[in-house]
């Protein structure tokens, strides 16, 4: 992510000019951020997650976002394009163009040498923040053979149950745990997850 030369922004005014631009934006604190391109191995990780969700949640008042849905974190004014999102319940957006999602129940970052930094530290800050935020998960592309997957879990997801963990940490940074065997984690990497406490 990379500062755009632009003066400081309103939210509106930001959300007036990035639903006009081709490529994506974050915004924070009257600032535009520019979004990287990313690799191919990156794109195949998140179709698969994408499709895994969309198959374990058929059926259920779910939706899953990948790639193009903006977050707005209203409490720290954050606007960002995580990788996948997942929704239950009735969505809500900041408007009528319904391109601005509020109430994400799921976050999902596929980690890169770029933004994995950020994505473990300021985002996580940020995302933490959300009231309807049960799961972030953190998935590294490099790690063999399987993906190393992590989780913020506030309570269980309707989907499925999520233990709660059983010893204090540190709550800026994730540690693992063994999951549950059920409800979202497990759709990933069932040997491996991280929690944790809100």
């Amino acid at each position: 992510m990379s500062a755009q030369s632009q003066s400081f922004l309103t939210p509106q005014d930001y959300l007036c000019w990035e639903r006009q631009q081709e490529t994506r934006h974050e915004f924070l604190d009257g600032h535009v951020f520019a979004m990287t391109g990313v690799s191919r191995a990156h794109n195949v990780l998140c179709l698969n997650i994408a499709s895994s969700l969309h198959q374990q949640l058929r059926g259920k008042p779910c939706e899953i976002y990948a790639n193009d849905m903006r977050v707005k974190v209203s409490e720290t004014g954050m606007y960002t394009y995580p990788d996948i999102v997942a929704v239950c319940g009735e969505p809500r957006f900041e408007d009528a163009a319904v391109d601005t999602l509020l109430n994400p129940v799921l976050i999902v970052e596929v980690l890169s040498e770029s933004t994995e930094r950020h994505d473990r530290g300021a985002k996580f800050t940020h995302y933490r923040s959300l009231a309807s935020l049960r799961e972030y998960w953190l998935i590294s592309q490099t790690l063999m053979p399987r993906r190393t997957l992590c989780a913020t879990v506030r309570q269980s997801l309707a989907v499925g149950g999520v233990s709660r963990p059983r010893r204090r940490n540190r709550p800026d940074q994730p540690r693992c745990q063994p999951p549950s065997g059920r409800g979202l984690r497990a759709l990933i990497d069932p040997r491996q997850a991280c929690t944790l406490k809100p």
